[in-house]
């Protein structure tokens, strides 16, 4: 795209790690790549981290994951911790310089509210006073861990990827083929799908579980422990059931 469209691209917008249509994890070298090929065609780095940003994976932001610097950044949930709705964008100082002379015409009516300011430096203080950074990327390692335990053990289970506390089980209804339970239609269309169901069946057993089209998103706080991670671990355990019951016949024979 950018050799067809030459220098009319201002820039190129990614997640670091994709969060609600999967979390999907690229290759190491996927972002450092990127980011060059849009420098070697005159265009910005854009990283969107709402999702994988303030230690979601382990990191502070999504994109030290892959040690890639962007040009700019976008952020919002744990900039707060959604305490106060705000959200931010942070470029480099030589973009920044540039708008010291040239006139950036933006703004937004509650734009710098200090409630909300408030609540952005406590939480990064917090962030930073409690090491949850470093923390989540600990206990992360032991819920990607508990998750494989699942994945052996239930044949709805297609695959399981993720970072940190960002992770993701893919359901299948017949693991040889990979065929999904939930399409993209399924994201926009009334009624509920079996990775609906299983939702429902793990918040039966006390444990809230997000889903997007064909996966579940497994994205607890910060805080939590191992202890908790077992807990929750044995109510998506038992939700799974319902995906195995409802498996293409073939595929458990």
């Amino acid at each position: 795209m950018l050799e067809l469209e030459g220098d009319t691209v201002a820039a190129v917008l990614v997640e670091p790690i994709v969060g609600s249509n999967g979390i999907l994890v690229p290759p190491d070298e996927y972002l450092p790549r990127l980011k060059e090929i849009a420098h070697d065609h005159g265009a910005l780095l854009i990283c969107d981290e709402v999702m994988a940003g303030f230690g979601r994976t382990g990191e502070w932001f999504g994109c030290d994951v892959f040690d890639v610097e962007p040009d700019i950044m976008t952020m919002a949930k744990g900039l707060t911790g959604a305490y106060q709705p705000l959200g931010a964008t942070i470029v480099t100082s030589e973009i920044a310089e540039h708008f010291e002379e040239n006139m950036f015409c933006h703004g937004h009516t509650y734009a710098g509210h200090p409630a909300a300011v408030a609540a952005g430096n406590a939480a990064i203080d917090t962030y930073r006073e409690e090491n949850l950074i470093e923390r989540a990327s600990e206990v992360g390692e032991y819920l990607g861990e508990r998750i494989e335990d699942l994945a052996e053990k239930h044949p709805s289970v297609g695959d399981t990827r993720g970072v940190g506390l960002f992770r993701g089980i893919e359901l299948t209804k017949h693991p040889e083929k990979r065929v999904p339970f939930g399409t993209r239609e399924d994201k926009i269309s009334p009624g509920s799908t079996v990775v609906d169901e299983v939702s429902a069946r793990a918040k039966e057993h006390g444990t809230y579980v997000a889903n997007m089209i064909n996966t579940l998103i497994i994205a607890p706080p910060l805080t939590i422990t191992e202890d908790e991670i077992d807990e929750a671990i044995d109510a998506i355990d038992a939700a799974l059931e319902v995906s195995d019951a409802a498996m293409d016949s073939v595929s458990t024979t």
